[in-house]
């Protein structure tokens, strides 16, 4: 028979749980929401003018991810194929519906991007996404 109970991990739990109490995650998740917050300013500070009227971005300012809401005529689908030939991946957001689609979008993620390349991508994301409106929107 097997026992399907394993033990704790006691230490990892006592250094985890010091970790905590002494402030250090805290302080760690601070530093991140900083970072990811100055990310996700310069991704929507760079698209705006790119995408023009053409989308609308979200004003979430939690999460990994910037939402490009799209006319609801567009090929959400397409538009993400035509990005990952670039490259770059997005998410389309008629994916995530279960039945028909009621929104089109991108979902774009920011986390993995250094800021400091942020607007660079950005940049040519937003160049895509203009020219993919053309032809799937």
């Amino acid at each position: 028979l097997y026992d399907l109970q394993r033990p704790g991990q006691l230490m990892l739990q006592a250094t985890l749980a010091d970790f905590i109490e002494q402030g250090h995650y805290a302080t760690h998740v601070r530093r991140v929401r900083q970072v990811w917050g100055e990310r996700r300013d310069i991704l929507a500070r760079t698209l705006r003018p790119l995408l023009g009227r053409a989308a609308t971005l979200t004003r979430e300012e939690s999460g990994l991810h910037l939402l490009i809401e799209l006319p609801a005529q567009t090929n959400d689908v397409a538009l993400a194929a035509l990005v990952a030939g670039e490259g770059m991946t997005v998410r389309p957001l008629s994916s995530y519906y279960l039945g028909e689609a009621r929104r089109k979008g991108l979902l774009v993620g920011y986390a993995y991007v250094p800021t400091h390349e942020i607007a660079r991508h950005a940049r040519r994301l937003g160049e895509v996404i203009r020219r993919g409106l053309r032809s799937y929107g």
